[in-house]
């Protein structure tokens, strides 16, 4: 072959590298291209962003003395017996709770959720999960049945009396717990086709964060300026949260994980649990008190401004908010979790 009949072929091959650099023309052993990997990559990264900066404008939007404490928040959990390769979740229960930092709990959503046939594959399953975290049998008959209803109550429940549906809050994915933020989206998402409706209503975004931005918030001044100690990342709020100092605390859970003593799995003990835990963290920096059963469990033992007019001789609400945020970082925290009063 000739110099001249080599170059055209090495021109037509460097004609197609080139075309081939942008990935259309690449694709996995699965025969998936690698652009749309690669976009469905940056995608999710833009969408993560895109909810990160949401959480962080709306805290950081309200005023640390008026509204941070009485915007309403929103938590969801949800039990499940199985999910599939395809990010579905058959719920079996799914709780929601509203709080503010000045009110704490102010109110419940809980149901159980028939699951329908589960595939016979899939009953051991079903059946070896709930054994080991939250106990309804899978062929019980006390679940939901109306998708509908449990839709409707639940956009209720999260709309209120705005012209919106505020986002919900729960825990990221975990391998070792039934804490799952694609649970939620999938419970939410198979509630909406249900009602046919649009799943794009519902935003599911993570606990933590929202956590982390209204802790922080709570221990800086109007001027921006920490009188208290930031938390300095989502990691140590996201321990926090998962010591779950109240987890044994007892009346938190519904009726049947009572009886079965499963508190600690129940979708309704969890939400108030997490509620009480956030009101833990960040009340004391913003001078507001404890109620029991409002801010933490109706068991607990709520001493903090005792022990803060004994160490100062002043009260809470008399001392200047600049020291008194700055001496509440050196105290016990709010409540005695070592004293938890048997019942």
């Amino acid at each position: 072959m000739t110099a001249e009949e080599r170059d055209y072929y090495n021109k037509k091959a460097s004609t197609a590298k080139g075309a081939d650099e942008d990935g259309r023309h690449k694709f996995t052993s699965l025969g998936v291209s690698y652009a749309a990997i690669d976009a469905e990559a940056r995608e999710k990264e833009e969408s993560n962003n895109i909810m990160l900066q949401t959480i962080r404008n709306t805290v950081r939007s309200l005023d640390r003395k008026t509204t941070l404490l009485t915007h309403k928040f929103y938590l969801c959990h949800v039990n499940y017996f199985y999910k599939t390769e395809v990010d579905f979740y058959s719920v079996a229960e799914i709780a929601l709770s509203e709080f503010n930092l000045r009110d704490g709990l102010l109110k419940t959503l809980h149901f159980f959720v028939d699951p329908g046939k589960i595939p016979l594959g899939l009953r051991f399953e079903a059946k070896d999960w709930a054994e080991k975290t939250h106990g309804i049998p899978y062929d019980w008959n006390c679940g939901e049945k109306d998708y509908y209803k449990i839709y409707i109550s639940i956009r209720d429940f999260l709309k209120g009396d705005s012209s919106s549906i505020p986002p919900v809050y729960t825990m990221p994915d975990s391998l070792n717990s039934n804490m799952c933020l694609s649970a939620v989206k999938s419970a939410l998402t198979t509630l909406c086709e249900a009602a046919n409706e649009n799943p794009i209503q519902f935003r599911v975004y993570p606990f933590p964060q929202l956590f982390y931005e209204i802790r922080n918030k709570c221990a800086e001044t109007d001027d921006k300026v920490s009188v208290g100690t930031l938390v300095p990342t989502v990691a140590i709020v996201e321990s926090e949260i998962e010591k779950d100092v109240f987890s044994y605390a007892k009346d938190l859970g519904c009726p049947f994980h009572e009886e079965k003593d499963l508190t600690i799995h129940c979708s309704l003990s969890i939400v108030t649990r997490w509620v009480y835990t956030i009101c833990d963290h960040c009340c004391k920096h913003v001078g507001i008190g404890l109620e029991l059963g409002k801010h933490c469990p109706r068991d607990a033992d709520v001493n903090w401004d005792y022990k803060y007019i004994r160490s100062t001789g002043k009260t809470a609400a008399t001392e200047p908010e600049n020291n008194r945020a700055k001496q509440n970082d050196f105290m016990p925290t709010i409540i005695d979790h070592g004293k938890l009063r048997e019942i």
